[in-house]
């Protein structure tokens, strides 16, 4: 049971990474909206609003990332160290036996 938490943490660790992406391209949007916006193509009202509700989304989809992350960090950890601890157990219960 604790090996499948384990694994399990580490996959959504991976999974963590992959969102870094997200705000690369969120970055190349919000460029993109100010560029149009500055040639005059589009109402760079219209344009900025967008791109500010873009930004606030992914402020939020950030801070919720952030949460997750130390959540994540706190069960690699926490299952790191449990393994450890029943290695050590292991060890100390075999040891008896193996001096008698």
């Amino acid at each position: 049971m604790c090996y499948i938490a384990f694994t399990k943490s580490g996959l959504i660790y991976a999974s963590f990474v992959r969102f870094q992406n997200t705000y690369t391209n969120t970055d190349k949007l919000i460029n993109a909206a100010e560029e149009l916006a500055r040639t005059g193509e589009c109402d760079a009202e219209e344009i900025y609003l967008v791109a500010q509700e873009l930004e606030t989304v992914v402020n939020k989809f950030a801070s919720r990332v952030q949460r997750r992350r130390r959540l994540v960090d706190s069960a690699v950890l926490f299952y790191t160290q449990e393994k450890q601890v029943r290695i050590l157990f292991a060890l100390i219960f075999l040891l008896p036996e193996n001096l008698g």
